[in-house]
């Protein structure tokens, strides 16, 4: 490190922290430092930079970013799978050192004139990109280069930013495995059209891959996919598929049911995809693990801000969150 700063001409302290990403040191003299320790051939010592990390959580400063979509509101307002996310990346933030700061995408930063001066205030290094809510919003003109990112469940192959998520395939395998267990031949998938889309249609695939390799056992049913909530379409798919059990990231269908005086499980079974965000604590459904899709994702950023590495990655990464399955009352 000592060669790097005597041939760019700043103190070792300065190129200890262009290394490191850090936002006080300037594009132009991070990169030229850069340069130069490639052309040296330094490598960073990984149990230094642990080390380091270790000592640093002595003092924890605001360093990581939270970015949230303002339209999810204040925490109290926010859905229950949201909270858990959020509360497991605060959990492996504390744990590894890290102050977080959130920011929402339009209010703190996109109506901001200098979005980077704001986050550069709070010392931040990197940042994490949770979900949005709905149709994506418009990001704020921040500099991504200077800042190690990942997002949460958001796909955004065309910023190329590494991505930590739960596994949607697997968790429609598990739950077809389940049900071929207890002989249901006939699944049902009742789902958000904008959720497939947003999850590379792998709830759905998954399903179509279950009545290809189970030919032999399961039933085709078409699936239902809706643009909006809508009790009248689904029922009326219900009456015409007839399915045992219908699969569904929707609780609200079972209101839908209770309403139609449809019982639950005699007449029809209910599997949530999302077990983890309902209200109902007798559910049938997969837990997707929210807290640790959150963990995982500071864990990666933590690593990616140790190695100093920033803006868009050469190969993007994409860590998924196994699910696993858990028992209720809403199937037989």
């Amino acid at each position: 490190m000592k060669d790097i700063a005597q041939r760019a001409g700043v103190t070792k302290g300065t190129v200890s922290l262009a290394l490191r990403g850090d936002i006080r040191i300037s594009t132009g003299t991070r990169e030229r430092i850069e340069k130069i320790a490639e052309e040296l051939g330094y490598r960073p010592d990984p149990m230094l930079a642990a080390l380091s990390a270790r000592r640093g959580q002595q003092r924890a400063v605001s360093n990581l970013g939270v970015l949230v979509d303002d339209r999810w509101g204040p925490m109290a307002k926010r859905p229950k799978w949201l909270r858990n996310c959020l509360e497991g990346l605060q959990s492996a933030a504390q744990h590894l050192g890290y102050a977080t700061c959130e920011f929402r995408l339009a209010a703190d930063l996109a109506g901001h004139a200098n979005p980077d001066r704001v986050l550069a205030g709070r010392g931040i290094r990197g940042v994490i990109l949770c979900p949005f809510c709905g149709e994506r919003p418009a990001l704020p003109g921040v500099d991504w280069s200077l800042y190690s990112v990942v997002t949460i469940g958001n796909l955004l192959p065309e910023m190329g930013w590494h991505r930590v998520g739960t596994d949607a395939f697997a968790a429609m395998s598990l739950v077809c495995k389940k049900l071929r267990e207890r002989g249901v031949t006939r699944i049902g998938l009742a789902q958000y059209l904008d959720t497939e889309c947003r999850l590379r249609y792998e709830w759905l695939g998954s399903l179509l891959k279950e009545w290809h390799l189970g030919v032999d056992f399961f039933k085709t049913v078409p699936p239902l996919l809706y643009p909006e909530p809508d009790a009248s379409s689904f029922l009326a798919w219900l009456r015409q598929e007839k399915p045992e059990v219908v699969v569904s990231n929707n609780e609200q269908i079972l209101d839908w049911l209770e309403a139609a005086g449809v019982s639950v499980p005699k007449k029809v079974g209910i599997v949530l995809l999302n077990r983890d965000s309902s209200k109902r604590a007798n559910i049938t459904g997969i837990s997707q693990h929210l807290d640790e899709v959150g963990g995982t994702a500071v864990e990666l950023i933590h690593g990616l801000t140790l190695r100093g590495q920033r803006g868009v990655p050469r190969v993007r990464r994409e860590m998924l969150i196994m699910p696993h399955w858990e028992e209720g009352a809403t199937i037989k």
